[in-house]
């Protein structure tokens, strides 16, 4: 499927914020029907490239989602059954989407790491190299198992970038 050039390389240029393009007609529509054709625009050319090949679409932190993008999700989550795609969504546990459960969605939640998985992860961050018992009960204790922080941590201690208490200092 080709999407038509004529009607949608203006709607994405209005999108993206770039001047009209030259040899292009005007976007004679209101501005919700503009928005709605930017979408129906963006899910075709989604759905498209689907049908050429596979496609992972991933989409993070939701709940910091404005109201236009949601809207954009719950209709192309309405087309992602019948699509070669796979689509990951992040958001933290409080949020609701506000579309509504489909058969073809699977939410899983995760969980904080274990001390154990902690343990494992700074032995993998280190290359194995082993840290002091007490420093790798800080990195269990200060991260709280979450694992963007168990790495950043564990490479904050192996670069030396920490002073006495665990405190970040600023490498000059």
């Amino acid at each position: 499927m080709r999407l038509p050039l004529r009607e949608t390389v203006p709607l994405l240029a209005a999108l993206l914020s770039l001047p009209h393009p030259v040899g292009y007609p005007p976007v004679p529509h209101s501005p919700e029907r503009q928005k709605q054709q930017t979408q129906d625009a963006l899910i075709a050319w989604l759905v498209a490239e689907a049908a050429q090949q596979p496609v992972l679409a991933v989409w993070e932190d939701l709940h910091w989602a404005d109201p236009s993008t949601l809207e954009w999700l719950g209709r192309f989550l309405d087309h992602a059954p019948t699509a070669r795609l796979l689509t990951l969504l992040t958001c933290r546990p409080e949020f609701t989407p506000p579309w509504a459960p489909r058969a073809a969605l699977t939410q899983l939640t995760l969980t904080r790491l274990t001390r154990p998985q902690v343990e494992e992860m700074v032995r993998r961050v280190t290359g194995g190299k082993a840290l002091p018992v007490e420093v790798l009960r800080q990195i269990v204790a200060k991260t709280d198992g979450v694992p963007l922080f168990v790495e950043e941590l564990t490479t904050m201690v192996l670069g030396g970038r920490l002073a006495p208490g665990g405190r970040p200092t600023m490498r000059r």
